[in-house]
This record gives C-alpha cells, sequence and structure tokens, in this order.
C-alpha cells in the first residue's frame, strides 16, 4: 500500500488507501471526526479514464441530524442509520480493501467482515454503493444485501480471484501463457511462432504477442489479457450467460505482410487499452492512436469474419473449439481515412469498406 497518495490535514485523516491493481483508480477511507466515508477516485495516469469518483457513507461519529444538510460528507439522517447517536472511528489496522476483479470497484472490510461495497456500477442510478450501517433505500447509500444474495457470489469471486492469480501455479504469468502457447501452436500445424513481443507497461494485465507465419499470412495473437476480466462488462450484457461469454479476451490480427514496428507498437497499447482506462471494448468499435502526428489503430470485428476474409475458417473452428471460454477479437488496421469513413457513415460501413482493401 502507498501511503499518502490522497493528501490529508488537521481535520481529515485517510485510515486506509489503496491503489487499484490496474493502476489508475485509488480507494480510501477519509474521517473528518463527524462522518467516515469511503472513497473510490480516478489517479490521473495520462489516461481519460471511464470512471466518475464515487463516495459512499460509513457511518456518522456524532449524532444524526433530522436530514441530510448540504455540506462536503453530509452526515446520515437519524432514520436511515443504525446508530443515531454516532458510533466510534475505525481503527486502521482493521480496515482493509479487496478490488473487483475487473478493477471498477472496491469492497471495505472491517475486522474481517464485510463493512461496504462500491461496486463497478456506482454513481450510476443515484447509487453510491452498500453500507452495513445504512438503513432504507432512499438515499444513495443502500444497506449491505442480504446474506443469500447472488450479489454475494461476486464478491467472493473477486477474494479467490486475486488470490488464486498469484498461488494457483496454473494461472502464473509464464504457466497460463505456455498453455496458451501450445494450444496456438497446435491449430497452427505445429508451426512454431517466429517472434515473440512483451508488451511493456506498467499495468495488469501481463501480456505478449505472438507472430505465426502461416499460410502466408503473418498472425499476430495476443496472450495473458484473458487472465483478467474485461471492466465494465455488466454495462453492455445483462443475463449471467453473455456476461460470461463476454468476460475475457484475446486480440487476433491477420496481415499479409510483417507489420511495422509502429503498427506493433499501436497494438500493444490498444491490447492493455481496456484495463489502463477502464473502457469496454467489443466487436464494431474503433481505436485510434496518434503516431508521430498520423492517426493509425484498428477496427474489431469478430474473429469469424476475419478469418473468412483470409480463407482460414479451419483457423476459427480450431480457435472455437479449443478456447471455448475465451473471446477472440479479429482487428483490423485503419488509417486517418477509415476513421472519417465511420464518423460519417458508421463504423460498419467503413469495416466493409476496409475489408475490400485487404
Amino acid at each position: 500500500m502507498n501511503k499518502h497518495i490522497i493528501s490529508d490535514n488537521s481535520t481529515n485523516q485517510i485510515l486506509i488507501e489503496d491503489i487499484s491493481p490496474y493502476g489508475n483508480l485509488v480507494a480510501y477511507v477519509e474521517s473528518d471526526k463527524r462522518t467516515c466515508y469511503f472513497y473510490l477516485m480516478p489517479i490521473d495516469n495520462g489516461e481519460k479514464i471511464n470512471f466518475k469518483p464515487s463516495a459512499l457513507w460509513l457511518r456518522n461519529l456524532v449524532p444524526a441530524p433530522e436530514e441530510f444538510k448540504l455540506e462536503v460528507a453530509p452526515l446520515m439522517p437519524k432514520k436511515n442509520t443504525k446508530h443515531p447517536n454516532g458510533i466510534e472511528e475505525y481503527e486502521p489496522k482493521e480496515l482493509d480493501i479487496v478490488w473487483f476483479s475487473d478493477g471498477c470497484g472496491a469492497t471495505l472490510y472491517y475486522q474481517g467482515t464485510i463493512e461496504a461495497i462500491i461496486p463497478p456500477w456506482s454513481s450510476f442510478d443515484n447509487i453510491a454503493g452498500y453500507s452495513r450501517e445504512a438503513i432504507g433505500f432512499d438515499t444513495p447509500f443502500l444497506p449491505l444485501p442480504e446474506t443469500n444474495s447472488a450479489f454475494y457470489l461476486r464478491i467472493n469471486e473477486n477474494l479467490e480471484y486475486w488470490n488464486q492469480l498469484t498461488q494457483n501455479s496454473e494461472l502464473r504469468f509464464d504457466n497460463y501463457k505456455n498453455n496458451l502457447l501450445n494450444k496456438y501452436i497446435n491449430i497452427f500445424d505445429n508451426t512454431p511462432p517466429t517472434e515473440i513481443y512483451t508488451i511493456k507497461n506498467d499495468f495488469l494485465p501481463k501480456a505478449e504477442i505472438i507472430e505465426f507465419f502461416y499460410k502466408n499470412y503473418y498472425i499476430y495473437i495476443t496472450v495473458g489479457l484473458s487472465r483478467h476480466p474485461l471492466p465494465k462488462v455488466e454495462f453492455f450484457y445483462k443475463t449471467k450467460e453473455s456476461i460470461e461469454g463476454n468476460r475475457v479476451i484475446e486480440l487476433f490480427l491477420i496481415h499479409p505482410n510483417k507489420i511495422s514496428g509502429k503498427l506493433l507498437n499501436v497494438l500493444g497499447s490498444f491490447a492493455t487499452y481496456p484495463w489502463r482506462t477502464l473502457n469496454f471494448i467489443d466487436y464494431h468499435h474503433s481505436f485510434e492512436y496518434i503516431y508521430d502526428d498520423l492517426y493509425d489503430g484498428f477496427f474489431t470485428l469478430p474473429l469469424e469474419q476475419l478469418t473468412e476474409k483470409f480463407m482460414l475458417n479451419d483457423i476459427y473452428k480450431k480457435f472455437i473449439e479449443l478456447f471455448p471460454n475465451i473471446k477472440f477479437i479479429g482487428l483490423l488496421p485503419a488509417t486517418q481515412e477509415d476513421f472519417l469513413v465511420s464518423r460519417g457513415k458508421g463504423i460498419d460501413f467503413a469495416i466493409k469498406k476496409r475489408l475490400t482493401k485487404v
């Protein structure tokens, strides 16, 4: 934990703070000796982060008012708190923060028990989160869900996820990479990769780009992204089946020529883009990147559509068979002209036009 990420002063005290595993959010508990709040805030890391700051009431330290007052960190009204006369401040050593697996939310524990939850969908629909001390549903601060709620399955998954990522040998990067790489090699008729490029960044997920030369095409596939859930999936998919089917991805590029170092850097930047910026990506999205005053980037499309264009349908079938739980997103290199077309006539039109040029 890095202390003093958030500046404090003589009246406000930071009781605990923690940076998200993806390095773009900070969670912290602050006391102003009247009340305690749990905050989730973006860190200025040079990226445009798709996240609204969240402020979740935890407890009053003094007697509660009859109603909310317009002030910073307002006290919870009497009817909405379990302790209308106030309760003692937290002991900092007893606090702990566990992040959601996609890095977009956090759970606060006190003395080993869940105290509050800021979920990835906080700040939407006037919901800041869930607090143990809260009563009623007429404020942004909701009581914790019932203990038999399915929501707690997600909370437990978060805790298990981070434990497994470090303790489960199959999920350690080198082992995970080798498992995927061996399957890739098998798909390409036991053709070994021609190059392996490390994506250099200060954020999880750790990932590499594998280059194959197969049937006169250069094929570039990421490995490692699928160890980490894609951010914001719940915002775009609602059923359990659709969420699970779109939760982990790898990127896939087919090119008739070996791509330039410039485009390889753009691909590396795009690979970690969702986790650096907390932006969800799916088919028919675009990624623009300014490099040496020129625009480069990609359109995304289903892998089946991409392999069909290059008459590599056999590859598609093998990927679906060997990786039923990973969503492979196809990439089409796009230029500034292509992006202008997409803005004028829509991305579907731009993709079809771009495919005719490949």
